[in-house]
C-alpha cells in the first residue's frame, strides 16, 4: 500500500470513532432464495444454458435435441428474465441460418465479454465451421443471421443418437468457456474418430474478446482408444488451453482388466499441445478430474486418485495440480487420501458412530470431485461427492434409471494443496431425474454454502449420529448448509411452503455478480417446470 493512502486511513480512523462502532460491529450473512413464480413462461423444457444479459435481465437457452420429450419439440428458444423480480419477459426463436442461408445447429449460449452470444456449428463441403451470433441483452427485434467464428478442413458426419430415453440429448453439442476476465474464449468440439485409422480427433480454438481466432488446431488424441471425451476444459487470460480426456481403452490396451479408463491432462495453445503428466507415485492414477481458472489466473487441476483392485477401480483419496498464472508449468502434485479425520488441530468429537463409519468408508467407492472453489487467500474449497447410477426392473419387466447421492465431503485446502480442515455432510438421495439430488456449491466472503436435498427425518438422524438411508428422504425440500472457518455446518430449509415444496436443480450454479447466483427450480421432484432461482448474498451489522 502507498504511504500516502496508509497514512490517510490511519487519519480517517483516528478522526472517526463512528466508523470504528461501524467495522468492529459483527456482520451476519444473509441468503435469500427465490424462484420465479410466471405462469406466462413456456418453461417445460429444461434450459441447456443460462447467462447474465445485460444489467437487468437474465436469459435461458431450451432446446428440444437435449432435453427429448414426448410432449415436445427439437427446436430452440431464448427465454429472458427479469434478474430482480424474476418476471418472464418475453421468449424468441433463434435465427438457426446463416447469412447465405445454411442451416447452423445450436450448440451454446455464453456471456463474454459482456455480451450474450450464441454459438452453433454445421459441415458442409469438407468444412466444419463454427459460428457466433451476438444476441440482443434484451431480446429486441429479428435475431441476426449467424456468422463464421472459426473453420477446420475436416469433413464430418453429425452423430446422432438412436435410441433416446426421455430428457436425454440427441447428440453432443461444442463445449466453450470463457477465461476469468472475459478475454478469451475456449472452443472444443465433440470427438471425431476416422473409421480407417481409429485415431479419435478434437477440434479446438481459442477466440478474443473482439471475437478474432487467436489460435486453432485438430487435437489427437489416443489411438488404442474405443472412444473417449472432454471431461473438463479451462483458458487462462492468456490463451492458454487446459483439458482433461477421458478414454475408454480397447482391451488389448488395458490388458485384460475391467478398468479400461485413461484420463490424460493437456495444455494447448499456438505453438503446441503438451501431454502434462500428473505424478501420482506407484501405482496411482487420476481417476476423474475438474479444472477451475481463478480470479488470478491460475488454473486448478483437481480431481479423485485411485488404484486398480481385482480389476476395478478403488479411489483413494483426491490430487491437487495448480499451474502457475498465464503459463503451462505445473506446481507438484499434493495428494490428499481419504482419512476421514477431523479438524487439523482439534480433535475428534468423540468416535465415529457405526453409520458415520460405514458413511466414510463409502468414499473409497464411487466418489468424484464436484467442486473447486477459490477463496482470496489463494486457499481452496474442495467438495467431493459420492453419487452413481443403477438401472432398476419392476415386476412388470420395465425399467428405470436412479440417480443415487450420497455423503459430501468438503475439504479446505491450503495455497499449496495442504488440508487445513475436513468435514463429512451425511446423506443419501435417489430420484428418478439426473438433475435432482446433486449438490450446488457457492462461494461468499470466503465462506462455503451448500445446496442440496434434506428431509425432517435425515436431519434428525444425521444429528443423533443413526444410520441414514434414501428411505429417509421421504417428504423432501432444498437446503442450504453452510460451513464455518472451522468446517462446522448448519442447515436450513430453502424454496419450502406451507403447502408445496420447490427444488434447486440442474448440474451446477451460475455466478452473475459478486454476491448473486442464479440456478434451475423445479415445482416437483419428478416433473414439472423448469424455472430460473435467484440466490442472494447480504450483510447486515448485528450487535
Amino acid at each position: 500500500m502507498h504511504r500516502s493512502w496508509r497514512a490517510l486511513i490511519i487519519a480517517i480512523l483516528i478522526c472517526s470513532p463512528a466508523l470504528i462502532t461501524a467495522q468492529s460491529t459483527a456482520e451476519k450473512v444473509k441468503v435469500k432464495v427465490r424462484i420465479s413464480k410466471d405462469e406466462d413462461a413456456d418453461a417445460k423444457l429444461r434450459p441447456m444454458a443460462m447467462v447474465r444479459s445485460g444489467d437487468a435481465n437474465l436469459m435461458m437457452l431450451r432446446s428440444g435435441e437435449f432435453d427429448v420429450r414426448a410432449f415436445g419439440t427439437l427446436k430452440s428458444s431464448l427465454d429472458l428474465y427479469d434478474r430482480t423480480k424474476l418476471t418472464y419477459l418475453r421468449s424468441q426463436e433463434p435465427n438457426m441460418k446463416t447469412k447465405d442461408g445454411k442451416e447452423v445447429k445450436v450448440d451454446a449460449l455464453v456471456n463474454f465479454s459482456g455480451r450474450p452470444i450464441l454459438l452453433g456449428h454445421n459441415s458442409t463441403d469438407g468444412m466444419a465451421t463454427l459460428y457466433q451470433q451476438v444476441l440482443d441483452p434484451g431480446l429486441v427485434g429479428q435475431g441476426k443471421p449467424f456468422e463464421p467464428l472459426v473453420s477446420w478442413e475436416m469433413k464430418l458426419k453429425e452423430k446422432t443418437a438412436v435410441v433416446v430415453s426421455a430428457g436425454s440429448a440427441i447428440r453432443t453439442p461444442y463445449l466453450a468457456v470463457v477465461s476469468s476476465d472475459s478475454s478469451h474464449m475456449l472452443v472444443a468440439s465433440p470427438e471425431i474418430r476416422d473409421k480407417e485409422t481409429k485415431q479419435g480427433l478434437y477440434l479446438m480454438a481459442v477466440v478474443d474478446r473482439d471475437l478474432k481466432v487467436k489460435w486453432q488446431r485438430i487435437v489427437n488424441v489416443n489411438a488404442a482408444a474405443r472412444s473417449s471425451f472432454i471431461e473438463d476444459m479451462e483458458v487462462d487470460n492468456a490463451g492458454n488451453a487446459y483439458f482433461a480426456l477421458r478414454s475408454e481403452l480397447e482391451k488389448d490396451e488395458a490388458k485384460g482388466t475391467d478398468a479400461r479408463m485413461d484420463l490424460k491432462f493437456f495444455v494447448a495453445n499456438a505453438a503446441d499441445v503438451k501431454d502434462v503428466k500428473v505424478k501420482l507415485g506407484g501405482e496411482e492414477y487420476p481417476v476423474s478430474a475438474m479444472l477451475e481458472h481463478t480470479a488470478d489466473d491460475r488454473v486448478v487441476c483437481a480431481g479423485v486418485y485411485g488404484v486398480e483392485s481385482e480389476k476395478k477401480w478403488k479411489v483413494l483419496g483426491n490430487f491437487l495440480a495448480v499451474f502457475k498464472a498465464g503459463s503451462t508449468e505445473s506446481v507438484n502434485t499434493e495428494v490428499i487420501p481419504f482419512t476421514g479425520t477431523g479438524l487439523e488441530g482439534e480433535s475428534d468429537d468423540g468416535e465415529d458412530t457405526k453409520a458415520e463409519a460405514k458413511d466414510k468408508g463409502r468414499m473409497s467407492l464411487n466418489t468424484d470431485v464436484i467442486a473447486v472453489l477459490p477463496r482470496s487467500d489463494g486457499s481452496f474449497f474442495l467438495v467431493n461427492e459420492v453419487a452413481y447410477v443403477y438401472t432398476s426392473t419392476s415386476t412388470q419387466g420395465g425399467q428405470q434409471v436412479r440417480y443415487v447421492h450420497g455423503p459430501i465431503q468438503v475439504r479446505c485446502l491450503e495455497k499449496d494443496g495442504r488440508e487445513r480442515w475436513s468435514s463429512l455432510f451425511r446423506r443419501w438421495t435417489v430420484t428418478g431425474s439426473p438433475v435432482i439430488g446433486p449438490v450446488f456449491c457457492a462461494v461468499y466472503d470466503d465462506n462455503l454454502y451448500l445446496f442440496l436435498l434434506d428431509s425432517e427425518e435425515m436431519a434428525e438422524r444425521r444429528k443423533a449420529g443413526d444410520k441414514i438411508s434414501s428411505k429417509h428422504i421421504r417428504d423432501p425440500y432444498s437446503a442450504l448448509v453452510s460451513f464455518d472457518a472451522k468446517g462446522g455446518f448448519k442447515v436450513k430449509p430453502v424454496l419450502k411452503g406451507e403447502k408445496d415444496n420447490d427444488f434447486i436443480s440442474g448440474w451446477s450454479l451460475v455466478r452473475t455478480g459478486s454476491s448473486e447466483y442464479f440456478a434451475l427450480g423445479t415445482e416437483k421432484v419428478a416433473g414439472g417446470r423448469f424455472l430460473p432461482v435467484r440466490i442472494e448474498f447480504s450483510k447486515e451489522a448485528t450487535k
